[in-house]
């Protein structure tokens, strides 16, 4: 059995699950297929925004010492974790689910409020997962363009909701621009527009802010506001192999998720026992930090002193800046050089994003540049 017969076994095991038709099965599939990235990978992989320093010592040191608990369902790990991020965030663990990564929240909430009808309202481009995912249901997408800044425009997500508005969903930090939302506008944005409709805001990069727990929408939460907010292991902390993240959320979306959620369907005793290692390690947190801000940095030079000059000032692990010639060409030439990036087209303009990796990555990056021109 080939990858592409074990993946559609799977997908038509979940769809049928959830009593999906045979239409929604193969919408399912196509976007399993279309996310999905082929090539083989070797030299600078600068494509995934992964972290290039993960696992930290602690999280591998959790993993090798457990592997004989591989026997054993991870209830308490799952508890465990719970509790140290309600202790951590002044939340009650009640408020917290656990799962493979934020993309099984996002998927998650595309099939809760997917089924749900209505328009999911977004600013483009962002994290495509959740408004690809919901078209396969009764929902319909909405957007509005990021500002002249690449940023999430929050005045135009306002103007844009409509009473057919059933969630709306924020990137922040955003992906590709790896732009961030002013702090203070967000949260104001949150409590209006919480009061008619829920706000989803994937927090995925948050932890590349330094000021990252002042510029989360857990507060939202702990006031009682209809806000859902996504956090995952995969980034700072360099476990994107190990498939876990979390959602913090009011008991009542809570509930509602819990609809189309196992919590031992899709998070490992591994996975958890290193995440329980990880989120108590700020010193490997702000290492890493530190490290992919320096690469950042670096790349920020390279671009300026090749002429791409027009580049969008990141917060993240990433940058995007726009290219001379086609996306699909320019992956080519990256390509023969040994180095992985991806491709956007938007604006008008075609765009590269390329992921901080390590200073010797980013040195390979920028001799592949130099030399496409």
């Amino acid at each position: 059995m080939n990858r592409r017969e074990i993946l559609k076994s799977l997908s038509l095991g979940t769809a049928a699950f959830y009593g999906l038709s045979s239409t929604v099965r193969a919408e399912i599939e196509k976007i399993a297929f279309e996310t999905t990235q082929s090539e083989a990978i070797s030299g600078a992989r600068l494509l995934f925004n992964e972290n290039p320093f993960g696992p930290s010592d602690a999280a591998k040191k959790a993993i090798a010492d457990n592997l004989s608990f591989g026997n054993r369902y991870p209830w308490d790990e799952y508890a465990t974790l719970q509790e140290l991020i309600a202790k951590e965030e002044g939340i009650q663990k009640e408020n917290i689910l656990i799962g493979a990564g934020s993309t099984e929240f996002l998927i998650l909430c595309g099939m809760y409020y997917g089924l749900k009808g209505g328009k999911i309202l977004s600013c483009q481009p962002s994290y495509s997962t959740l408004t690809a995912y919901i078209e396969n249901f009764k929902a319909q997408n909405d957007s509005v363009p990021l500002d002249k800044n690449y940023k999430t425009d929050l005045t135009g997500l306002t103007k844009a909701m409509k009473p057919d508005t059933s969630l709306v969903y924020i990137c922040n930090p955003n992906n590709p621009t790896g732009t961030s939302c002013d702090t203070v506008k967000l949260k104001s944005f949150c409590e209006f527009a919480s009061k008619s409709v829920p706000v989803l805001v994937d927090e995925a990069y948050i932890e590349f802010l330094e000021n990252h727990k002042q510029a989360s929408m857990v507060e939202q939460v702990r006031k009682g506001n209809n806000v859902i907010v996504l956090k995952t292991f995969s980034k700072i902390y360099g476990l994107a192999g190990m498939r876990i993240g979390y959602c913090i959320a009011p008991q009542n979306i809570i509930n509602e998720l819990k609809k189309f959620y196992s919590n031992l369907s899709s998070v490992s005793v591994y996975s958890l026992r290193a995440a329980i290692a990880a989120y108590g390690d700020t010193q490997f947190v702000d290492f890493s930090r530190k490290k992919l801000a320096s690469s950042r940095q670096f790349t920020e030079s390279t671009l300026v002193n090749l002429g791409y000059k027009d580049y969008i000032p990141s917060d993240t692990n990433f940058m995007l800046f726009p290219i001379r010639m086609a996306g699909e060409q320019f992956k080519k030439e990256m390509l023969q050089r040994n180095v992985s990036i991806k491709v956007w087209q938007f604006d008008n303009k075609h765009w590269c994003r390329v992921s901080m990796g390590t200073a010797e990555e980013m040195k390979q990056f920028a001799a592949a540049l130099k030399q496409i021109g």
